[in-house]
């Protein structure tokens, strides 16, 4: 079992295999009081945690 906290509940919702990383960044912004940088690293730091258990697979694009 896995917690969220509201931002990573909002990434976790928000992914689907045609979503961009700065994509991610733009909703997180828009939708949470911060700025596009630390978006940026909440964001790639996410992604990170996921990739690292495999629930989610990264591509450059």
């Amino acid at each position: 079992m896995f917690a969220f906290t509201p931002t990573a509940a909002f990434l976790w919702n928000h992914l689907d295999k045609w979503t961009t990383e700065i994509t991610l960044v733009e909703q997180i912004t828009e939708r949470f009081e911060v700025t596009p940088d630390q978006a940026a690293r909440d964001v790639a730091g996410f992604l990170e945690q996921l990739s690292g258990i495999g629930a989610v697979e990264t591509r450059e694009s």
